[in-house]
This record gives C-alpha cells, sequence and structure tokens, in this order.
C-alpha cells in the first residue's frame, strides 16, 4: 500500500480534500524537475544543466570557476631536473602517415617525472602505469622508416624542491 509521501513522489494526486500534510507535500513536489535540467530562478523554466543564459527570460546562471592544475609552459626543456613532473599534451610528438593522409600518434601523453635529461630528449616514468618511456624532444626530421619525428608538446606542472 502506497502512503501519501510515495503516491506525491510518484506524480499521483491525493484524494484527500483537507488541508493536511499529504496535499503540501504535493504541492511542494511539482516544482521538481526532471534529473540532468536546472530551473531559471526568475521565469521558472526547465533548461540544459550547461546553459549560460536562460533564453525565456535572459537570466545569467552563476558557474563556479574551474580549479586547473597550475601548469606553466616550458621554454627550454633542457632546464628541467630529475624529480620535476611535467605533463606531455595528447597528440604532439612523432606520428606516422597512413596511405589515406590520416596521422597516427606514435608519442607518449600524460603526467611524467623526470629521471634524466639526454641530448635529444627525456627520460621519464609516467605516473600511473609507473613505465618508463623517452619522450622525443629532437628536431623535426623524417626517418628512414617513414616517421615524422616532431617534439613533444610540455607543461611544467610541479618542480621538484631543491635543497
Amino acid at each position: 500500500m502506497f502512503t501519501a509521501h510515495n503516491e506525491c513522489v510518484l506524480g499521483i494526486v491525493p484524494l484527500q480534500n483537507s488541508i493536511t500534510d499529504p496535499i503540501i507535500i504535493y504541492q511542494k513536489r511539482t516544482n521538481l524537475i526532471m534529473r540532468g535540467r536546472k530551473l531559471c530562478p526568475i521565469c521558472k523554466m526547465a533548461t540544459g544543466p550547461r546553459t549560460k543564459v536562460c533564453k525565456n527570460c535572459g537570466h545569467e546562471f552563476f558557474f563556479k570557476p574551474r580549479k586547473y592544475l597550475n601548469r606553466k609552459q616550458i621554454i627550454e626543456w633542457r632546464d628541467l631536473q630529475p624529480g620535476d613532473t611535467i605533463h606531455v599534451i595528447s597528440g604532439s610528438g612523432p606520428y606516422w602517415l597512413t596511405k589515406e593522409q590520416q596521422k597516427v600518434c606514435l608519442g607518449c601523453h600524460g603526467v611524467f617525472t623526470v629521471i634524466k635529461v639526454c641530448e635529444d630528449g627525456i627520460r621519464a616514468r609516467h605516473h600511473t602505469t609507473r613505465v618508463h618511456e623517452f619522450i622525443y624532444m629532437g628536431p623535426n626530421t623524417l626517418s628512414p622508416n617513414g616517421t615524422h619525428l616532431q617534439a613533444h608538446k610540455l607543461n611544467l606542472v610541479k618542480v621538484r624542491t631543491r635543497p
């Protein structure tokens, strides 16, 4: 058997005509909107969750500022020291072109800890997989096997504190 509270949640109008809790609960719950929607506080129109301005009344919704990592563009990768944390941008680095001229990325991406800075790249350890990788940072050239060697794009995430 349904209680008055369950009937109101399901959207069924209680059959009571007296001023009791179930009617008040039903009146409060009719203002609920579907999941994944938000309600304009001025015109009470339901809009999408990422809507910035209400189409009906022009109200501008408030959004919390996003919290990004404090990443700085690396100007000279040779200045990196062992222990520094870097972020390699996806889609950068060496690639290979197919017969249909589609780019197949061969480089690595993600967050790495620098192990050693070499002549034409960086030896680093991936944060999640713990795999040691070589991050190519040399000049743009075409290798004999058809691979286009291109330097990776990096962001500095954290500098190791040095004594």
